[in-house]
């Protein structure tokens, strides 16, 4: 497989990993420590 090719694959991978965290991220909030718990408000944010 050319570099180019493969290249260009990763590059696809990457951009698809940053929707899906994007979108993600606008629906669950990041894991915050202020209150002890690893999960902070994101369960109850739901």
């Amino acid at each position: 497989m050319p570099f180019i090719a493969l290249n260009e694959y990763l590059m696809g991978v990457q951009r698809l990993m940053v929707e899906i965290a994007r979108y993600a991220g606008g629906r669950v909030r990041p894991p915050q420590h202020r209150d002890g718990s690893v999960w902070g408000h994101a369960e109850v944010a739901g």
